[in-house]
């Protein structure tokens, strides 16, 4: 089985030897390698890329948000991986900080300059008529956020506290922990891949991981 993914650490992301690791990979080796028996090749990609290769049959899967394009080439898990709120990040001196504490929905955002990166679903289903400036990926939306540019990055704290304390950006972004949505990230497996079938034995046996608490525990050790 081939999964694709890009770098999005902690979830994925590609040592300098080439060998895959974070959340998605702990627990596809767990479940599809381990327990079923299916061997996995993980191959870095940008995301757009990496999504394009499982549309045109040339991968099997990735992990991700679903949407109604996503839908269109993929099944989908029942069983989510990993749930996580969307909360909010700005800059510990932005002027507008009281202002942006009392965000809890997703109207509020209008008035804000927003920063995402290229091929965030959740963002470009949510903010598309919004003022949004996008960049390639999160470290340069944390690094151009923590320089003054813009006002807000709406993310997943698991996520973004990982590589904020990564960039060793602590001393200038804030977390503002007013969920705006709830995050989900499902298995999606390419609709014309050999391996399609295998998704509820995948969603049987996350279920199990998460009733005895081994699926929490890798979360956790990130």
């Amino acid at each position: 089985m081939i999964f694709t993914y890009l770098d999005y650490p902690p979830y994925c992301w590609t040592d300098e030897e080439g060998k895959a690791h974070g959340i998605y990979i702990d627990i596809i080796n767990e479940v599809v390698r381990d327990r079923m028996g299916i061997p996995v090749v993980y191959q870095e990609h940008s995301w757009d890329v990496a999504q394009k290769l499982v549309q045109d049959g040339e991968a099997d899967a990735f992990i991700t948000v679903p949407t109604l394009e996503r839908r269109e080439y993929t099944e989908i898990s029942n069983e989510p991986l990993v749930s996580d709120g969307c909360v909010l990040f700005t800059q510990k001196d932005n002027k507008r900080l009281e202002e942006i504490q009392k965000i809890t929905t997703i109207p509020q955002l209008r008035g804000f300059t927003l920063l995402d990166y290229t091929g965030s679903g959740w963002a470009r289903q949510y903010l598309a008529d919004f003022d949004v400036e996008w960049m390639p990926g999160i470290k340069q939306v944390l690094i151009e956020l923590a320089n003054g540019k813009g006002d807000i990055f709406v993310q997943p704290p698991i996520l973004t506290n990982y590589n904020i304390k990564e960039l060793k950006l602590e001393d200038k972004l804030i977390e503002i922990p007013n969920s705006l949505d709830e995050i989900h990230f499902y298995l999606c497996v390419g609709k014309n891949s050999s391996f399609v079938h295998i998704l509820p034995e995948f969603d049987r046996i996350i279920t199990e991981m998460k009733q005895d608490g081994s699926l929490q525990k890798i979360i956790d050790s990130y």
